[in-house]
């Protein structure tokens, strides 16, 4: 998983960042931001379901 996935997921789970907190953060649009989340579950997903 990549280093912007990792650190999506992290300050969205660990952090419980909103998108738009998490969007000035990382410094992208609440869109670009939400994207990257999507993109960044679907990853995890797929990296959990193969190590099972």
């Amino acid at each position: 998983m990549s280093k912007s996935h990792q650190d999506v997921l992290s300050y969205k789970y660990e952090l419980s960042m909103s998108v738009k907190e998490i969007a000035m953060r990382m410094e992208m649009s609440f869109k670009a931001t939400e994207s990257l989340l999507f993109r960044a579950r679907l990853a995890f997903r797929e990296e959990y379901e193969n190590r099972s």
